[in-house]
């Protein structure tokens, strides 16, 4: 009998525990550092996060180890006063993240020669009492609870540069209280209402301040009147209106986005001003009433629709030579009367008293964004490099512009807009230096590909297509880079997720683009056993397919004598061919006069070769049809497949002879219950009844609206096909 087991107490497991954990707290408190924090170039910097549980114990780590910058994250902890002692070589430390309240007024005595210091996403609710810190550079105290600025930072770091304070709750700020060295100072997400003389006063070497995100409504005269200020930012505050004399005649660049201004008169007391950011007011700025500002390389402005907004932005780049970069988005638009407003070379002639020539703008980068285009912006931009216009209303991209307008174009984002055309007509013998071209989010659909040929033997260079959130269901052999003979292999990376793609025979042609082009970002979504796999995958494994119709040529005609009909399935492995005479087709003996039956029809490697001699070849007819049906059989998997091949013979005698013919094949799949004849190979087994039928595929659609003539008989087979093919 086996013995009974008892019911386990966990008494071991507990005295276990305990055993570790007295062996834990007995450890000596000199811990290896390298062990325990991770170091950066023979401890010249050293990182310790949450490795300890006291401050006191912090003390002991750093005994006889050289280091020159420390991360310490301990939250929560408390830190010792004598943290630091003999540790006089730190330059660099980061207490960032550890939950402190306050700081020992001697915590950082000793580290004279500290020159960084990060105290930010802490608890402080004063900046600390630093005492001879006299190398202090830059000083971090971004994300704490700090509500005013006393007079420390100008006694104890004198030589201070860089002064973040950041989401703080200041709300009140007086220029002696800031070291006189300081260059940038950050202020943004606070509580302050407004900036008077004194805000900033004897900040003489003062280049950069930052106010984003205050609650400032009223800026007094002369309160940026600062000799050395080059950048000033007051985005997402409350100003109305912008006195005379506030600002450094000598300022490079004012951001003012998301205020209330109504009008920008008095800027042009800047004359020097580089940059001007006002998009976004709660009043649209009229493009008219912008100062003219010769130096201006850069302008971001929110405009509205209106009949003059072509003859606004036209004057902009005709009186501000230097402009480098527009950006131009649509505030108040109203999609139901939307209408086409754009930049047309012609006006910028006008406004240039010059109809002779095209004006030619500096422009190298434009954003025109959600402004109701309806073609590319028409100015003559020889050095533009990126463009920007999504969210548009464009319907076709044509390259000519691109050629025409932007020759140096390097970028070019058309997302968003409801581009279903690429057109590449009017261009040739060109090469364009485009690299990246984003169609993300457009009309491109099944049959979508270019115009007047291969567009990418234009795009020569492009490196990054980008195709998501369209509604492709096949990436057609037009509409992805591919190299001709006289071009360089490509080398793109071409994204198109967020489609509906179907990953069956029809797209395993890009297989044999796997060493030219990267797929990212790209998953099938059919057929069953394919869906969600990334494409790079399935072309890695050689893309394994069921069967389908191909959509390559079935016939081809070789010495005028023979004609080569292949059976247009596809599938991955490849599949097993044999042929039969369909029952609808015609009798050869009767329709060809040959000696025997079989003489002129032979299947060579799975394609039937169907010999014609013009010396023992007579017809009654120019031209005549032959139906044939092929069985495609690939991993358990049948398909017959119907192929009409019509023949006309041209210039054809008297006697029935003829000089030249021409042939084109349609296949069909065949339909459900129909029986087939005796098999062209050399077994003389029935085939029997067809298995695993399928409908329409999407080659058939195609042939099917390439057949028809004339517009109306166009459209309405197309509609037919294509609810057949859905149908079925």
């Amino acid at each position: 009998m086996a013995p009974i087991r008892r019911g386990h107490t966990g008494k071991p497991c507990l005295a276990l525990f305990m055993l570790i954990a007295m062996l834990y707290f007995a450890a000596p408190e000199s811990i290896d550092i390298c062990r325990d924090c991770s170091c950066v170039g023979t401890l010249l910097h050293v990182s310790c996060r949450g490795v300890f549980r006291l401050g006191a114990q912090l003390k002991h780590t750093f005994e006889d180890v050289a280091f020159r910058g420390l991360d310490l994250n301990v939250p929560q902890s408390t830190l010792s006063p004598d943290l630091f002692q003999n540790r006089t070589g730190i330059i660099y430390l980061n207490l960032r993240g550890n939950g402190l309240k306050c700081i020992d007024d001697g915590m950082f005595t000793i580290l004279h020669q500290m020159k960084y210091l990060t105290l930010s996403r802490n608890a402080l609710t004063a900046i600390p009492v630093f005492h001879n810190l006299t190398s202090l550079q830059e000083l971090y105290l971004v994300s704490n609870n700090i509500r005013s600025l006393g007079s420390n930072l100008k006694a104890h770091a004198p030589k201070l540069k860089l002064l973040l304070l950041d989401h703080n709750r200041i709300t009140f700020v007086q220029g002696d209280h800031f070291p006189e060295e300081l260059e940038s100072l950050g202020l943004s997400f606070n509580r302050m209402t407004s900036i008077d003389g004194g805000s900033l006063s004897g900040l003489l070497q003062l280049q950069k301040v930052d106010l984003t995100g205050n609650l400032i409504s009223q800026i007094s005269s002369g309160s940026f009147l600062l000799p050395g200020l080059k950048t000033v930012i007051l985005n997402e505050n409350r100003i109305r209106e912008i006195f005379k004399d506030t600002f450094n005649p000598e300022l490079d660049k004012l951001h003012l986005n998301s205020n209330r201004l109504s009008g920008l008169g008095n800027i042009s007391g800047i004359p020097s001003l580089k940059g001007l950011y006002v998009s976004y007011q709660r009043e649209v700025i009229k493009l008219q009433e912008i100062p003219l500002l010769e130096n201006l390389i850069e302008l971001t402005i929110t405009v509205e629709s209106s009949p003059d907004l072509a003859d606004g932005i036209a004057r902009i780049l005709t009186k501000m030579p230097r402009l480098q970069i527009l950006s131009v988005v649509e505030g108040k638009m109203d999609y139901t009367a939307i209408g086409a407003y754009f930049i047309n070379i012609s006006i910028l002639e006008e406004y240039n008293d010059n109809s002779n020539r095209v004006y030619p703008t500096q422009l190298i980068n434009l954003r025109y964004q959600e402004s109701g285009l309806v073609e590319l912006p028409q100015v003559f931009a020889p050095s533009m490099i990126v463009l920007y216009v999504p969210g548009n209303l464009l319907v076709e991209l044509k390259l000519k512009d691109l050629t025409k307008l932007y020759p140096r174009l390097h970028t070019i984002d058309l997302s968003n807009n409801r581009i279903r055309v690429l057109s590449s007509c009017g261009v040739s013998g060109v090469s364009h230096p485009l690299k990246v071209l984003i169609l993300k989010g457009n009309k491109l659909w099944l049959f979508s590909a270019w115009r007047c040929g291969n567009g990418f033997k234009i795009l020569t260079n492009l490196l990054t297509l980008n195709l998501d959130d369209n509604s492709l269901s096949y990436l057609e052999r037009e509409l992805i880079p591919r190299s001709s003979s006289d071009q360089a292999p490509f080398r793109t990376s071409v994204s198109a997720g967020d489609n509906r793609l179907i990953c069956d025979c029809h797209q395993r042609w890009l297989v044999k683009l796997e060493d030219s082009i990267n797929f990212v970002n790209t998953k099938c979504s059919a057929p069953e056993g394919h869906a969600g796999k990334p494409l790079s995958d399935l072309l890695k494994d050689g893309f394994p397919c069921p069967l389908s119709v191909s959509e390559e040529q079935a016939c081809t005609i070789s010495n005028n004598s023979e004609i080569l009909v292949q059976c247009p399935a596809a599938s991955y492995p490849f599949p097993d061919i044999s042929w039969a005479l369909a029952e609808s087709g015609f009798d050869f003996n009767e329709t060809l006069s040959v000696d025997h039956q079989m003489e002129d029809l032979e299947v060579v490697a799975g394609s039937l070769v169907v010999k014609l001699d013009s010396r023992r070849l007579y017809v009654d007819e120019e031209e005549m049809n032959i139906s044939l049906t092929c069985r495609a059989i690939s991993e358990g998997d049948t398909l017959d497949i119907n192929v009409l091949v019509h023949i006309e013979f041209i210039n054809v005698d008297e006697t029935g002879e003829y000089s030249n013919l021409s042939v084109q094949c349609h296949p069909s799949v065949k339909e459900s219950g129909r029986k087939l004849l005796q098999p062209i190979t050399a077994s003389t087994e029935d085939i029997g009844l067809t298995e695993n039928l399928t409908g329409w595929a999407l080659g058939d659609a195609k042939s099917c609206l390439r057949s028809a003539n004339g517009t109306l008989i166009a459209v309405m087979v197309g509609i037919t096909c294509f609810v057949y093919y859905v149908l079925t």
